[in-house]
């Protein structure tokens, strides 16, 4: 009894399937709750694995046990099911790599059995320190590259990278079952920990753009001002590091 859910049999047109759970910079745990959060939608379900942690969550003084959840926006043209949530099995090396493949494997069958062809995972692409200097870059993976749609918002992916956890293997499987699948990957850096929202912006930039939602992206922007300009003073400091450097080095030679 490693994966858990319930889920409605619901009627759904022309259903796409948006991955967002914690990983590198919580970015895509940022974008997808934030579409939850202001968009009208029905939540139709839950997961939940005995490889999260062993813990229950209190709200207002209510206790609940750990879950991801399944909700849906609809639209005129087609459906979009959100998988947001708090958790997924953690990769730490006692715990039994199965628990992330039955976990990733439940998220396609859920998902077959609503009549999704296509999955979106969103994840953070780690450049570790790079990510001080520089804006973020969007980029894709795709399980076929003769499709490769989001390129006109990002790009394709051509280095070899491990895709940890659910944004990787869920399309992994997508792919052995004959479904499309694209990871969306923004820059960021593991050293936020609490979430990067510049990249996060980024992304619900991108996912406004290619799917046709309107969000408004007001209380993000504010966000990803603070790590902009949080950024830019340790840039700043920095340089001022290595400038009072280079004044104290003393001359190696006489002449």
């Amino acid at each position: 009894m490693a994966v858990i859910s319930e889920v409605k049999n619901v009627k759904l047109n022309n259903p796409v399937l948006l991955i967002g759970l914690p990983g590198i910079g919580l970015v895509g745990k940022i974008a997808i709750d934030f579409i939850a959060e202001k968009m009208k939608n029905e939540k139709i379900g839950s997961i939940y694995s005995t490889y999260f942690t062993p813990a229950g969550i209190t709200y207002k003084g209510q206790i609940n046990l750990i879950k991801d959840e399944f909700s849906v926006i609809k639209t005129k043209t087609k459906d979009f099911i959100l998988l947001t949530g708090i958790a997924q099995p953690a990769l730490f090396e006692n715990i039994n790599p199965e628990a992330h493949f039955e976990f990733a494997k439940k998220i396609v069958e859920i998902a077959k059995s609503l009549g999704v062809k296509e999955i979106y995972t969103f994840g953070g692409l780690d450049i570790s320190d790079a990510r001080i200097t520089k804006r973020p870059d969007l980029y894709f993976v795709t399980t076929n590259t003769k499709k490769k749609e989001p390129s006109k918002y990002a790009k394709l992916l051509q280095d070899e990278i491990t895709i940890s956890g659910v944004a990787g293997l869920t399309l992994g499987f997508a792919k052995e079952d004959g479904m499309q699948g694209y990871c969306i990957l923004a820059e960021t850096t593991a050293k936020l920990i609490y979430g990067d929202f510049e990249a996060a912006k980024k992304m619900l930039e991108f996912i406004s753009k290619y799917f046709g939602l309107k969000v408004d992206l007001k209380d993000i922007d504010k966000e990803a001002k603070k790590i902009s300009k949080a950024f830019k003073e340790v840039q700043s400091a920095l340089k001022q590091l290595s400038k009072d450097e280079s004044s104290d080095v003393k001359p190696s030679y006489v002449r």
